[in-house]
This record gives C-alpha cells, structure tokens and sequence, in this order.
C-alpha cells in the first residue's frame, strides 16, 4: 500500500469514526410513578422532536389504548382513564415538525389495585383504633394511614389483610384515618377518610354496610 493509499484509508476511518460518534442514542423510557388510575413516566430529551406521544396499550384486555401529547421541552408526563390493576404496554414516540417518529421505546408497567372502601372503624381502648376495610382484587398488601386532627402525628402501617389496628395512639384524641392498597407496582389512592377518638365507644359504619346490616336485623326482628 502506498503512502496515497494509506492517507485516503485514514481519511474514511476518520469520517466513519466521526459519523458514529456523532449518532443520536434512541430514547429511553422509564416508569416514574403508578396510581389506580394512572402512570406517569419519564423520557430522555430527543433532537429534533417537537413533541412526545406516551400510549398505553393494555396486555391481555379489551380496553381501549389511552395516550397523551406533550411538547417538544418536556421529559416528565402523565397517562390517565387507566384500568386499575392491568398491565400496560407504555410506548413513548419523539416526534418532529412534519409529524414524522424520529425514536421510540417501550416497556411494561401495572396500573396499582383498586381504592379500598373503609367498612369501619372503632376504638375501645385509650390507645387504639381497630379499623375494617374492604380487600381489593390484585392488592399484596394495604397501608393503613393516620394522622392526629391536631398534627403532630403521622403513621403508614403495612397490613396484609383486613380487620387491622393501630396501637399506641393517645388516649382521647381525635385521629383520621384512610387505606391504601398495594402491589409490586405502587400503592393506590387513599380511601375516603374517616374521623374516630381514641378512649371511649365511638364506632363509624359506612353508608352501604349500615343499609346492609339494618336488613339483617329487620329479618329476625
């Protein structure tokens, strides 16, 4: 090979080396945060893009798709009218000017399980607060969340099963109380909130669990 020769082969090594450093990585996806209802995911920044499309395409269910649109500066965006409890195909899509996909990517993600429904809660003692709540399809465990109504205290107590009971509360406080449920995914919305005082009997019956037990009594009565 002469000295010519070998020149022009530095020449297209040089130039291939620099197209290749120069190649824009493909976006990537990841999973920031789930709810019942929703997944909110995160996005690398794309060259070029305008906009960025995340659809979300339910496994092994008739649900529609549901997808949302978001501009070219975002990296953080929210898919809602989610099914509880479901396995999700999320896609995101960089997107140009001329409306034309520049990058995508996809992975897999579930949707947390269903809001529990507080059934009741009581205190019989100073210092503690027994609450049942009804158990969801899906949900590996719940957290059952209570705070003083005057602050001050704040505690998420992981359950696996309903009745569950906080202890070591103060005795004649006033507490309010709500349950999450849970799976590998994340934790759902809180229930509906529920007001309840330690040390004496004080007992809170949800609406349809009240109608349901005034039709038993009246059967024996």
């Amino acid at each position: 090979m002469g000295a010519t020769d070998f020149k022009v082969l530095q020449l297209l090594l040089l130039i291939s080396l620099s197209e290749i450093c120069g190649a824009q990585k493909d976006i990537t996806l990841s999973v920031f945060q789930v709810s019942t209802k929703s997944m909110t995911v995160r996005w690398s920044r794309y060259s070029g893009a305008s906009s960025y499309k995340i659809i979300a395409t339910p496994k092994n269910s008739p649900q529609p798709s549901a997808f949302a649109q978001f501009s070219g500066n975002s990296v953080m965006g929210s898919v809602n009218s989610l099914s509880a409890n479901t396995m999700y195909t999320m896609r995101v899509e960089a997107i140009d000017k001329a409306g034309n996909v520049l990058s995508s990517a996809e992975l897999e993600g579930s949707s947390s399980p269903e809001v529990p429904t507080i059934e009741q809660a009581y205190s019989k003692q100073s210092d503690s607060i027994t609450v049942e709540f009804s158990e969801v399809m899906g949900a590996s465990g719940y957290i059952l969340r209570t705070e003083s109504e005057a602050g001050g205290f704040f505690s998420e107590t992981v359950v696996t099963s309903s009745p569950c009971t906080v202890l070591q509360l103060q005795p004649y406080t006033d507490y309010t109380l709500s349950v999450m449920s849970v799976n590998s995914a994340g934790r759902s919305q809180p229930s509906a909130p529920v007001q309840i005082r330690t040390g004496r009997w004080f007992r809170y019956i949800h609406l349809f669990r009240y109608i349901h037990l005034s039709r038993v009594i009246h059967l024996f009565t």
